[in-house]
């Protein structure tokens, strides 16, 4: 198996609604190469736990990838670069 070069990666809300779990929102991410989805139930957004989950849910499962793809104009964007700077990997932001 190849690792997964460029992921994109989004975080969905749904506004002020939790799930019975205490989830506020979804963390998806996809292989650009093969169109492969994970999500994960977030409760919190934070630079630190949401770089694990992703290091969990996607990065463990399926090796490493190199590029990590965002929309420019991301609630989340600060977050992302976080991430990015903890994980040592590069972003890109995409206009719409």
């Amino acid at each position: 198996m190849r690792p997964f070069t460029i992921t994109s990666i989004d975080i969905r809300s749904p506004g002020k609604i939790t799930s019975l779990t205490e989830a506020k929102c979804i963390l998806n991410s996809m292989c650009d190469m093969t169109q492969f989805v994970f999500t994960v139930a977030l409760s919190r957004v934070n630079a630190a736990e949401l770089a694990r989950d992703f290091m969990e849910s996607t990065l463990l499962k399926l090796e490493f990838c190199i590029v990590l793809v965002v929309d420019d104009d991301s609630k989340f964007i600060a977050v992302f670069e976080a991430i990015v700077k903890a994980l040592n990997m590069c972003l890109h932001r995409v206009a719409k």
